[in-house]
């Protein structure tokens, strides 16, 4: 029999793995997305980040009303994720450039104030860029 395809992720879900992941982790000092994205050192193995995704699989699936979620699969749908962030991110900070004046782009934006980081966070997954 073939392997029974899981659900979509829901936008509430990919809040959910957003919020998890911008939040600090234990005493390292950085968020959950930064710990995983980290080199390897002395400190951060290969066993603290599968500590880590077991860790954020527990939280997720308690906080969670959808299906139960694997966490290889929250660390994949968190690398698509990121990946498409990514782009959406590069692509605003080329726009910022090719205007003929920073200012008058910014002044087009809804909030003056508002950082690149909280034009990601419009689409739902601001803690993408920390």
């Amino acid at each position: 029999m073939a392997k029974q395809r899981a659900p979509n992720f829901t936008l509430q879900e990919n809040t959910l793995l957003a919020h998890l992941m911008g939040e600090e982790y234990m005493n390292f000092g950085m968020s959950r997305h930064k710990l995983d994205r980290h080199r390897f050192t002395s400190q951060i193995s290969s066993s603290v980040k599968k500590e880590m995704w077991s860790n954020v699989e527990t939280t997720f699936n308690a906080n969670s009303t959808g299906p139960h979620r694997k966490g290889s699969d929250l660390e994949k749908k968190w690398e698509n994720l990121t990946s498409t962030q990514r782009g959406i991110y590069q692509d605003h900070q080329r726009m910022l450039t090719l205007t003929a004046s920073r200012k008058k782009a910014l002044a087009n934006s809804v909030d003056p104030d508002e950082t690149p980081h909280d034009v990601a966070s419009h689409q739902g997954l601001g803690c993408l860029l920390k």
